[in-house]
């Protein structure tokens, strides 16, 4: 009977026996609990990548649960077995990428970040956790995150994953290996543009189609799965021909902290609307006319978390 915003709602975070060790792809760490998500109502979770589950083991811990709500912003630091309560209000209605810098130029670049954006904050029920390289949790948790007042949380470790049976370890992960390139294959190359470069997640075996890609603004960010495919083509249609602006589109919902496989479906509703003239961009404010471009992504972000 708990509601998923309420400060009663568990946020379970934990990491599996895998994680921290390299050759097995097993540094994956999950989000659970109840969620506010209209698509996946009740207990659900969010999977995520990158490295932030590997370090939060390199700190001394498997998971954390986390209960209760703050009466002010905050954020959670842990370094080496130690969990500080700090606060978060100068970051308190930041976007992602400048809350994870913020806290990379406090703790040094070492320092892994977990945050959520706008949509967090103001309890959209499809905000999502952004984590390192981009890795993000749908389900709805960054209004759990919010609900509770939770900015982020700050992982720091300098210690190891010992295993009991190392020699037994190494064997399984070349065992692992032969398997990958013998029975399964090479993932075929995908990298054909040149701004694009792989990226795989910590100890991941080959690495899967995760790429970043680097526009000509410099900032870097992750750009496959859904979040790079969900608006290209649109985007081409628009424009006429290929650009940036799908990564862009990408890297203004992980900044804003929005789950692209919402906004999708969103973007041909709201056009549906609009040609019924029962949404208008008077109406709306939104560009609606304009979808495919930057300057619609960026107002609907905007509209929808603030």
């Amino acid at each position: 009977d708990v509601s998923p915003l309420s400060e009663r709602n568990s946020l379970v975070i934990m990491t599996g026996p895998l994680a921290g060790f390299t050759g097995l792809a097993g540094s994956r760490w999950q989000i659970s609990g109840k969620s506010p998500s209209l698509t996946r109502p009740g207990f659900s979770h969010g999977n995520l990548g990158g490295i932030w589950g590997a370090e939060l083991k390199f700190a001394g811990y498997d998971g954390m649960i986390i209960r209760g709500k703050s009466d002010k912003p905050v954020y959670l630091f842990i370094e080496d077995g130690v969990v500080q309560i700090k606060d978060a209000s100068c970051l308190w209605g930041k976007k992602v990428y400048e809350v994870r810098d913020t806290l990379k130029a406090e703790y040094g670049s070492k320092a892994r970040v977990t945050t959520i954006g706008p949509a967090g904050e103001n309890l959209v029920e499809f905000a999502t956790v952004v984590s390192e390289t981009d890795s993000s949790a749908g389900g709805g948790f960054g209004a759990v995150f919010g609900s509770k007042k939770l900015k982020a949380i700050v992982v720091k470790g300098s210690g190891k994953v010992v295993a009991a049976q190392p020699d037994r370890l190494r064997e399984l992960a070349r065992y692992v290996r032969v398997l990958r390139k013998e029975k399964l294959g090479w993932l075929p190359e995908i990298l054909e543009d040149p701004k694009m470069k792989k990226q795989a997640c910590f100890g991941c075996i080959s690495g899967c189609e995760r790429a970043t890609f680097n526009p000509s603004d410099g900032r870097s960010g992750k750009f496959t799965c859904q979040s790079g495919r969900f608006y290209r083509t649109r985007a081409q249609r628009f424009y006429g021909e290929w650009n940036e602006v799908p990564f862009l589109a990408s890297r203004t919902l992980t900044d804003y902290g929005l789950d692209s496989d919402v906004i999708e479906p969103m973007i041909m509703w709201l056009l549906r609307l609009n040609k019924a003239e029962i949404v208008t961009e008077h109406t709306s404010g939104i560009p609606i006319t304009k979808a495919g471009s930057l300057e619609f992504m960026q107002k609907l972000c905007e509209t929808i978390s603030s």
